[in-house]
């Protein structure tokens, strides 16, 4: 076992919360997993997981050790891709934090673009809400993240595109406009995406002074507009998400109009492994040819 194997391992079990998923995605024996996790533990004199019938889970401190864990290992990678890229060898792993809908509409067209040129490149994708790929960022789970414009953020962001908030309604809402006016909101029952994941829609009521009559909070945008479709509430959805949906709903633009940029997100240029730079680059100009 190499010297950084029990510190892959640790992250990877961090990960998944499950030593056999570990030992399965790794090549070892449950035994042999549970054996280095045990050995790394009586090494730093640390307790790093709380064990209990249902899996592992880091403990507050192994929470901590995990951010130097991963930090090891981004170098370990760039090193590694340092010294391929020199011998004229692509190698190495991409791991992309992504909104569902920049997932499904954004990068299956962009990945086949550049993985045309870079076909030796493994990428890993993670779907989630904009704090949990703020705290992948950080924790250096992941190279870089499509979201949206964050105020104080505390990495470096590259607007790509902006997208639209919209008013999700049933589709027998009675309504005589082609707008649905954002104060409704301070009276009609509604559906929210939960703040962690998408805190633009909070942002939005806030500055408009709007108190939403929350019945539901959700997490998947196409939980919300099932939901809508049976009239338990109205909702706010930015258009990425709505497009090719298959949900009988009403889709109409608020008043006054809210916009966000979307964009892709990093640590710094230092941070960045090669890979991650090449991938940058791609990303940038991939969307700078389709504004021409």
């Amino acid at each position: 076992m190499d010297n950084l194997m029990k510190y892959k391992l640790f992250s990877l079990t961090a990960e998944t919360g499950n030593i056999s998923k570990t030992a399965e995605l790794a090549g070892y024996t449950q035994s042999g997993v549970s054996h280095t996790l045990k050995r790394l533990e009586e090494e730093v004199n640390l307790q790093l997981f709380i064990r209990d019938r249902y899996g592992v889970r880091l403990t507050p401190v192994g929470k901590e050790f995990l951010r130097y864990v991963n930090s090891l290992l981004a170098e370990e990678e760039k090193l590694l891709q340092f010294v391929y890229d020199t011998n004229g060898i692509e190698y190495g792993t991409l791991t992309i934090g992504t909104y569902t809908s920049i997932c499904t509409h954004w990068l299956p067209a962009m990945l086949n673009a550049f993985q045309i040129d870079h076909p030796g490149i493994q990428i890993k994708i993670r779907e989630g809400g904009i704090k949990e790929l703020e705290n992948w960022l950080i924790r250096r789970e992941v190279d870089i993240i499509f979201g949206s414009r964050q105020n104080h953020a505390s990495y470096t962001f590259y607007p790509l595109k902006t997208d639209t908030m919209m008013a999700v309604l049933p589709n027998d809402y009675q309504t005589t406009q082609d707008y649905f006016p954002v104060e409704s909101f301070q009276s009609t029952p509604s559906i929210l995406p939960e703040a962690e994941v998408d805190s633009d829609i909070y942002t939005l009521l806030r500055d408009h002074k709007i108190t939403p009559q929350i019945r539901y909070t959700a997490k998947e945008n196409y939980t919300i507009l099932a939901m809508v479709r049976e009239h338990l509430g109205i909702s706010i959805i930015p258009s990425l998400a709505l497009e090719n949906s298959p949900w009988d709903v009403k889709m109409l633009p608020l008043n006054p109009p809210f916009t966000r940029e979307l964009g892709v997100g990093y640590l710094d240029d230092d941070t960045l492994s090669p890979i991650g730079k090449k991938f940058l680059w791609f990303t940038q100009s991939y969307f700078r040819d389709d504004k021409e």
